[in-house]
């Protein structure tokens, strides 16, 4: 897969569509391991119903109350702003605005992937929204 954004530029120009970083095959031990590796890192805050309040500690929390109310856990990297809405208790998905990705700020998105991938053990994939043919794949570091 592609390394460079020179390669994948055209895929992030403005397109009214967000782009979806997905880590699929997963359980919640790995969501549970995800979560604590981005708010360790990253500048976060998370919502529920709009209202800023404390991650749980178990993502089943999050999910089991899904039913009732919405959850936002947004992460700040470099300048841009990855957004996890708890969709599938399988998958984990952070949507991003693609024209905030650039040459300069690529590597950070990297970086993020590779977090995710590793932590996760399963590979990172970035689409276009609603597709499911990769931009981008990073596997997980064995």
């Amino acid at each position: 897969m592609p390394v460079s954004f020179q390669e994948v530029a055209d895929d992030f120009q403005h397109d009214g569509g967000l782009r979806d970083i997905y880590v699929r095959d997963i359980g919640i031990a790995q969501w549970n391991a995800v979560i604590r590796a981005v708010t360790s890192r990253y500048r976060w805050s998370y919502s529920e119903d709009g209202e800023a309040c404390v991650v749980p500690d178990d993502a089943a929390a999050i999910f089991s109350a899904r039913m009732e109310r919405s959850a936002l856990l947004t992460c700040r990297i470099g300048s841009m702003q990855a957004n996890c809405h708890f969709f599938d208790p399988t998958e984990i998905e952070f949507d991003i605005q693609p024209s905030d990705v650039s040459a300069a700020n690529f590597g950070e998105l990297t970086a993020f992937m590779h977090l995710l991938a590793s932590v996760a053990g399963q590979p990172a994939v970035i689409t276009h929204e609603g597709d499911s043919n990769a931009i981008m794949r990073i596997d997980p570091v064995a």
